[in-house]
Formats: structure tokens, C-alpha cells, sequence
């Protein structure tokens, strides 16, 4: 927990940090004359929507249900949840209230008998008030804190868990003040919250919406590229803006679109070795020899996207083939690894990264970040990095997408989201691998093919039919023509 990292390091230079339950700032925004709280907008008063089985695969009773099986394992009694993303998946319920994110301002409480959800009820309707009434207690925001101190203040001991990365400060402090109170009646288990493994590992439905949306993602970056191509063969000078006006009314124009996964990056020549490029200028064009790096994602009510392609302006120079090679050597390397259960994030990282370290390159990021069913675009505790030891599980979705960056002259990522499924085992043991969620071509311009291994070249090739196969039901005459030459295999020279 960053608050407990804190005191204890303040407390070396004789700091104490002092707990408070007022927010400062939000009283001293009630008393500016020019400014009251009344006249800004309500940060909780959108309203809530719920997700029906068809795409979530299972009902909010029946994740309480494994969530009370997993705390009866642990033996523990009360289980207060502050993580948004947490809540919104066991509810099965969406909002509006964090931009990019389907999350809404919210606490919850699950014990052994009962579960408290705390929000706003005024913006949840009476139909889904009726549905939540059969599992879930709703009561105002604002009475989190006390329920929270009732369900610990039992005869007898209370066991209680906090999840160090995901639980707050003032959830801890609660807890931590009542227990000295009872004489240390309550125990404090700090552990992995179990909602955050159960999100993390997707369901057969939840998996099959995933591809649903970003089979839809994948078809608005390809009419994007192909727009690309065409604009700029036909001389017309186009802007980082224009890209991402033109990726944004792709995804918007596919069904059940909801909102971005993140801010569109769409970075020209210097710009695109800014790994979180978020200000696309009107101003700033596509020059040729330069190159673009466009990195977005959407929200459709099936699913979370994030893709990321590098695209040469041009004709690009040796280097630029050099590194871009390189990058998506790395690409391959990790999306066909194939690995025995137990294996961690940060193995599958060293493999992804072995080929630039041979040439004393690196990157700044991780290798892959795990990925919510229409939740965040980033979600714990799955990923691809140095840091991550947690092992990756069936049914974990994860980015891939090692990068090349240097300052003024330009970066390159190459990323697609992967399903991990169990592999076909040759001795009884369980082995897993990645399934592509993510079918948009690369850019064949930029690839030296004979750096690339039987293998790469084979996997490559294989992507590139995929992609044809996916997509060209769902395309034009003038599109399919266009996709196949950009996925036409490719050869090694004689």
C-alpha cells in the first residue's frame, strides 16, 4: 500500500502524515465565490447501465458466489472492495464517470451473508435497482465508512482483507483505527484482492466478445492505413490531426460503440518517439521519409481494443528497416512463444527483449499490459514486463508490443492483443500460448525479410492470410484488393 510506503518513509526525515476524512480541496471549492460547488458538475450523477449475461457469461450472483468460496479459503469475513474496475466487473454494471474507462465513483463491501454496493442510487434505474435487490444492499456513497466500521465491529475476531495495490488509504485507516479501538479484535490479511484474478482470467463468452470488438477495432485501423496509402499516393498532405480524426470516425462508425480506450497517438517523424503522444497536432505533417506511429484503441459494449502500427511516409531509409525489423522480431518471438504453466510476466519479457539486447537496444516499457472486458485498457495483475511476476493464466488477455524509440528521430511499437489458451501438452503437463485478438496487417515496406527466420517468416505469413480471412467478408471490392497486397506473403531473396 503507497500510504503505509509513505509513513514510513517520511517518518526517516521526522515527517508524520496526519489522516483526514474532510476533503480539503472540495471545501474550499464550496466557499469560492466565483466558483461553488453547485455550479460545477456532479462527478456521480450519469447514469449506470448493466451488462446482460450474453455478453458477460455469468451473473452478478454467480461471481459473489465464487468470490464468498474464495474468502471461505482464506477464512476471511469481510472483504471491503475500492478498486472501480473491481466493482464494475462483479456487479456487471458500467458507467461514465472516468473518461476512456466504463467505470462508475463507487465502494463495496461482500461479507459471508451479505454485499453492499455504494454509489449514487439516484442515477441507477428502478428495473436495475430490482435486479440488484436480490444480491446486493445499495445504499448512498456517503455511507461507506460507517457500514464498513459495523461489519467489522463484531463479538467476535474479524478477519479482514486488503489488497495492497488496490485498496485505499482511508479504507485501511478505518479499519486500522477501529481495531486499536476493539483491542485488536479485527485482523488485517494483506493479500491479492480475488476479484482481480477472477477479472483477469475471461470466460469462454467473455473471450468471444473480446474478439467481437476487436474484430471491429482491426477493421477501422485497415480502412484507416488503407486511407492512408491512398491520400498519400495521391499527393495530399495530411496531418497528425487527420489521422486521428480518421481512426476516431472509423471505430465510431462500428456498432455498439462506446467511447476511446485512451487518448488517440498518432505521432509524426520526432513525435512518434513520444511513447504516450497524446496531442495530435493540425499542425505538424506527415513528411515523407518520416515515420508514423498510431496507437488507439475503442470501447464497444462487447470488449476493450488497443493496437498500436508503425507506418513509413515514403520510402524509408535503411535504418528505419533496420529497427522496425528488429521491433517486430520481438513481436513474433513473444506472440508464438509457446510456455509451461507458472511462467511469469517478466520471463515472457526477456524473450520479447533478447533481440534488441543483441544489438544494444531497449525499450523504456513494458512488453505487455493485461487488458478488461469492457473495462480498462490496462488492468492488473497479468502483463508482459520486468516488474510483473504473476504468472499468466488461460483466458488472460494481454498486449504485445515491444518498441524502438530515440528522441528526433523517430520510434516504432508494434502491438496486437493476445488471448492466452492452452496448448496441445506432449507429456501430460500444461502448456500455454496466444491467440491473436488483433488482425490488421503490418507494414511490408519496413520488413527485411531475410533477417527473418523460417519460423518468423512462417508466423508472419500465417498472420497476414488471417488477417485476409477475418476481414474480407466484412469489406469492399476496392478494400479486399488493396488488404491483399498489403498481407501478400513474403519470400525470402534467392
Amino acid at each position: 500500500m503507497q500510504y503505509q510506503n509513505w509513513v514510513k518513509k517520511f517518518a526517516n526525515a521526522e515527517i508524520e502524515l496526519i489522516p483526514i476524512r474532510e476533503n480539503l480541496t472540495d471545501k474550499v471549492r464550496s466557499q469560492t465565490p466565483w466558483q461553488t460547488a453547485e455550479t460545477l458538475p456532479a462527478i456521480d450523477a450519469e447514469p449506470i447501465f448493466s451488462l446482460p449475461v450474453s455478453l458477460t457469461g455469468e451473473t452478478a450472483a454467480e461471481k459473489l458466489a465464487r468470490v464468498r468460496e474464495a474468502m471461505q479459503k482464506a477464512y476471511i469475513d469481510v472483504l471491503p472492495i475500492t478498486n472501480l474496475n473491481q466493482i464494475a466487473w462483479l456487479f456487471n454494471l458500467r458507467g461514465s464517470d472516468i473518461p476512456h474507462i466504463p467505470i462508475f465513483i463507487s465502494y463495496a463491501i461482500v461479507t459471508t451473508d451479505s454485499a453492499f454496493l455504494f454509489t449514487n442510487p439516484q442515477r441507477i434505474s428502478l428495473e436495475i435497482k430490482q435486479e440488484l435487490r436480490a444480491y446486493v444492499t445499495l445504499l448512498p456513497y456517503a455511507d461507506y465508512p460507517h457500514t464498513l466500521e459495523t461489519c467489522v465491529n463484531l463479538p467476535h475476531k474479524v478477519r479482514v482483507l486488503l489488497d495492497p495495490k488496490h485498496s485505499t488509504a482511508g479504507t485501511y485507516q478505518l479499519i486500522l483505527n477501529h481495531q486499536e479501538a476493539q483491542f485488536y479484535n479485527i485482523e488485517i490479511i494483506f493479500d491479492t484482492h480475488p476479484v482481480e484474478g477472477m477479472k483477469a482470467r475471461k470466460n469462454p463468452v467473455e473471450i468471444e466478445q473480446m474478439k467481437s470488438a476487436n474484430f471491429k477495432a482491426s477493421r477501422a485501423k485497415t480502412l484507416t492505413l488503407k486511407w492512408l496509402t491512398q491520400q498519400l499516393e495521391n499527393g495530399n498532405v495530411l496531418t497528425e490531426f487527420d489521422v486521428k480524426e480518421t481512426i476516431e470516425n472509423f471505430y465510431q462508425q462500428e456498432t455498439d460503440f462506446q467511447t476511446l480506450t485512451f487518448r488517440t497517438i498518432a505521432g509524426a517523424g520526432a513525435n512518434s518517439s513520444i511513447v504516450h503522444y497524446g496531442t495530435p497536432s493540425p499542425e505538424i505533417t506527415l513528411k515523407p521519409g518520416e515515420l508514423l506511429l498510431l496507437d488507439s484503441g475503442a470501447q464497444y459494449l462487447a470488449g476493450t481494443t488497443d493496437d498500436t502500427r508503425t507506418v513509413s511516409i515514403g520510402e524509408p531509409t535503411a535504418l528505419q528497416i533496420e529497427h522496425y525489423t528488429t521491433v517486430l522480431i520481438a513481436h513474433i518471438n513473444c506472440a508464438m512463444q509457446q510456455f509451461p504453466k507458472g511462467t511469469t510476466g517478466a520471463q515472457l519479457d526477456a524473450i520479447a527483449r533478447a533481440v534488441l539486447w543483441q544489438e544494444q537496444l531497449d525499450y523504456g516499457h513494458g512488453t505487455g499490459h493485461g487488458v478488461g472486458a469492457f473495462l480498462a485498457g490496462h488492468e492488473g495483475p497479468n502483463g508482459i514486463s520486468k516488474s510483473v511476476q504473476y504468472p499468466l493464466e488461460a483466458g488472460m488477455v494481454t498486449s504485445i508490443e515491444p518498441g524502438y524509440y530515440e528522441p528526433g528521430w523517430g520510434g516504432i511499437r508494434i502491438e496486437n492483443l493476445y488471448v492466452v489458451r492452452e496448448m496441445p501438452s506432449k507429456n501430460g503437463s500444461v502448456w500455454y500460448g496466444f491467440e491473436s485478438l488483433t488482425y490488421i496487417p503490418f507494414e511490408r515496406k519496413l520488413i527485411d525479410v531475410d533477417r527473418l527466420s523460417k519460423t518468423q517468416l512462417a508466423w508472419l505469413n500465417n498472420y497476414h492470410a488471417s488477417v485476409v480471412e477475418k476481414l474480407e467478408p466484412v469489406l469492399d471490392t476496392a478494400t479486399i484488393e488493396w488488404l491483399k497486397k498489403a498481407c501478400a506473403a513474403l519470400g525470402k531473396a534467392l
